[in-house]
């Protein structure tokens, strides 16, 4: 065992711990938040631009498409550039096509964005795990890591209150930007 790793694993469980599983599990709750508030988002959306059942359903799984393709090759790029560079580009990648979602006004545009958001948040939620346990000594680790995978409930929780509380609220030209 290198001295590094040997200082690791002799390493207790710190504050800086406690801030890195916020920080990751904060990754996992919004990409729940923004998985799971498309149920909600569906219907407003569906008599807004007057889709089929078929057209909601792309709609409804473009952002699981993405996810797919990002969670296969985050681990690749993750050996090759490293997990950090990784996480950060997919969690830009993630926020910036998120936000833009709520200017586009056609159910294309919508998709093909929630897809291709969706590629970072399959990235971050692939690569958020494995980047932060390496911080980690190994009779934390699994509980780090379940802790840090129970934020994503969380996000789903979050998701069902804004979806109850706010899209009803919300104006009806556009609710689902809110």
């Amino acid at each position: 065992m290198s001295p590094i790793a040997a200082r690791l694993e002799r390493l207790p469980f710190s504050r800086f711990h406690l801030i890195l599983l916020i920080m990751g599990g904060l990754g996992f709750m919004f990409e729940a938040v923004d998985a799971g508030i498309i149920a909600f988002i569906l219907p407003v959306v569906r008599v807004k631009w007057h889709l089929t059942s078929f057209e909601t359903g792309i709609l409804g799984s473009s952002t699981y498409v993405g996810f797919l393709v990002g969670a296969l090759f985050a681990g690749l790029l993750g050996d090759r550039f490293g997990r950090k560079v990784v996480m950060m580009w997919a969690l830009t990648f993630f926020c910036v096509l998120t936000f833009a979602n709520a200017f586009v006004n056609d159910w294309h545009t919508f998709a093909l964005l929630r897809a291709i958001s969706g590629i970072g948040m399959g990235a971050e939620g692939a690569i958020i795990a494995p980047f932060l346990v390496e911080f980690v000594s190994n009779r934390y680790r699994g509980a780090f890591t379940g802790a840090l995978a129970g934020f994503f409930s969380f996000g789903f929780v979050a998701a069902a209150l804004i979806g109850y509380f706010v899209i009803p609220s919300a104006p009806k030209v556009g609710a689902f930007r809110w």
